[in-house]
């Protein structure tokens, strides 16, 4: 565990972060048998600590088909670690029905209480994010460029340069703001 908070303190989370992580995880778990969901989860609570704020994607993109979300029970399509925290005990859940988040900490009834219809407008997670200076960072993610999602600008990225191939090694470059 100290090894897993030591890594993300050198990614560049402290203490007090609102953080966003977009990740798939299995290819870590497959390799690192040692590590597990519960692990990583609680490496993040551990550095962000009670000032800190973790946001995991919970998209489900269902709703867009006829099918009814249910906030309670409507599962994450983003991943292990996102459904695997949704269903942990001091999460919640923001209200959108494709583009929700599960969310601990400081920040979290704010986060969970928008009424956004926009999933990337001001009223929304990222415009909240943006507000309080948040991060957002990529774990074993190939195929994602979060500068292009999130082009609005004004998030500080936390870009994966490569895949996690060994335990928890991360690789990360930042910047403090990113303009469209």
């Amino acid at each position: 565990m100290k090894n897993l908070i030591k890594q993300w303190q050198e990614c560049g989370l402290k203490k007090g972060d609102v953080f966003l992580l977009h990740s798939d995880v299995r290819r870590i778990l497959l390799k690192n048998r040692e590590i597990k969901l519960e692990g990583i989860l609680q490496s993040l609570l551990l550095t962000l600590k009670d000032s800190g704020t973790l946001l995991l994607p919970l998209f489900n993109f269902d709703f867009t088909k006829g099918k009814i979300f249910n906030i309670n029970t409507t599962p994450s399509q983003m991943g292990v670690l996102s459904e695997f925290s949704r269903k942990q005990e001091g999460f919640m859940r923001s209200k959108h029905p494709v583009y929700s988040f599960a969310i601990w900490g400081k920040y979290a009834k704010e986060f969970a209480k928008l009424e956004n219809k926009s999933a990337y407008a001001q009223n929304s997670p990222f415009g909240l994010l943006k507000e309080l200076d948040g991060k957002i960072g990529v774990l074993d993610l190939s195929d994602v460029n979060p500068p292009a999602l999130y082009s609005w600008g004004g998030i500080r990225f936390f870009l994966s340069k490569k895949r996690v191939s060994q335990a928890l090694k991360f690789h990360f470059s930042t910047s403090k703001t990113q303009k469209s």
